[in-house]
């Protein structure tokens, strides 16, 4: 397991910007052997008008979400990303950005906000899963 503050990861983005750099390289140093494999994560966000399109029409039709949604409304929030792993069948955690102007102030309304948050997920087998 990597732990890997958030403020560790915003000083490393900064770091990466001043210099005019688009890559963030993590080094996991493993003395004892114990972690093999790739373990590499890209992240591309989807820029085309185009395709943001069709992947918000993907989500908001898929089976899935439309079941989460129940009688409620489905609104996509956020930039759909790709992202390439070599990891496989190991548990993950990701943080992806948020724009913040989308996240209420209000105490209530935040949690509101964030007790329906899913994220859709199209895996490049097919599998289609909310989280």
């Amino acid at each position: 397991m990597v732990d890997y503050a958030s403020s560790k990861a915003l000083e490393a983005v900064g770091k990466v910007i001043s210099a005019g750099l688009d890559t963030v390289r993590l080094v996991l140093p493993d003395k004892d052997d114990k972690v093999d494999g790739d373990y590499r994560f890209k992240f591309i966000p989807v820029k085309n008008a185009n395709a943001i399109k069709s992947v918000q029409e993907r989500a908001m039709k898929e089976k899935v979400v439309q079941a989460a949604a129940g009688a409620g409304n489905i609104k996509v929030v956020g930039r759909p990303m790709t992202i390439e792993t070599g990891v496989k069948d190991h548990p993950v955690d990701l943080i992806l950005p948020l724009p913040s102007n989308l996240i209420p102030t209000d105490a209530a309304e935040r949690e509101a906000f964030l007790s329906h948050l899913v994220i859709f997920i199209e895996h490049s087998d097919g599998e289609k899963v909310l989280v």
